[in-house]
């Protein structure tokens, strides 16, 4: 699903398949995901495994346009049919990758791969698996030789997050004690 749209997450959610957000183009747009913050932009990709825990914030006027695709565990299991190692993709756990432009529109042409012509309606059920199994292999190349990019501007607070995380059950602790702390 392809969106054009200003997507103020007021809460964290989670899904119970797997969701891929892949953003074409976005400005003042932060994504939260496993007690990180990252700036969502052009080539940002996330995968977010069943379960986690994520949001998405933009501000009032911004917009961005972005893929959404979700699918099942079961999908990934019979994709491992014909590969392991393509699995161990996924075993990773959430995932943040950052596309060049020339990945972008590879990305762009599997996605919109209208190979069989925009309104063949034969074996759509196929043809969607082939284009996610394709999107899939790609990005398990991809990830390959990227490591997980977090936003450098957004790391004092993540600081912040790990120190809250460790010192929860320390009774002293204050929004005061936490800023002498930090500035």
């Amino acid at each position: 699903m392809s969106e054009k749209c200003n997507w103020n997450l007021l809460q964290f959610h989670y899904h119970e398949v797997y969701e891929m957000l892949i953003c074409l183009e976005a400005e003042d747009v932060v994504c939260f995901a496993e007690d990180r913050v990252y700036e969502m932009k052009r080539g940002s990709v996330f995968l977010f495994p069943p379960y986690i825990m994520h949001r998405t914030t933009t501000a009032q006027s911004s917009k961005y346009h972005r893929y959404v695709i979700y699918f099942n565990t079961s999908d990934l299991i019979d994709f491992s049919y014909y590969s392991k190692s393509l699995f161990s993709f996924f075993e990773k756990g959430f995932m943040h990758l950052e596309l060049n432009e020339k990945e972008i529109r590879d990305i762009v042409n599997i996605v919109d791969d209208n190979i069989f012509g925009k309104d063949s309606k034969f074996m759509p059920e196929i043809k969607n698996s082939m284009r996610l199994f394709r999107l899939i292999l790609y990005l398990s190349e991809i990830n390959s030789s990227n490591e997980d990019l977090q936003i450098t501007a957004y790391n004092e607070i993540n600081d912040v997050l790990d120190y809250i995380q460790k010192n929860i059950k320390d009774s002293e602790m204050t929004l005061s004690s936490i800023s002498k702390h930090f500035f």
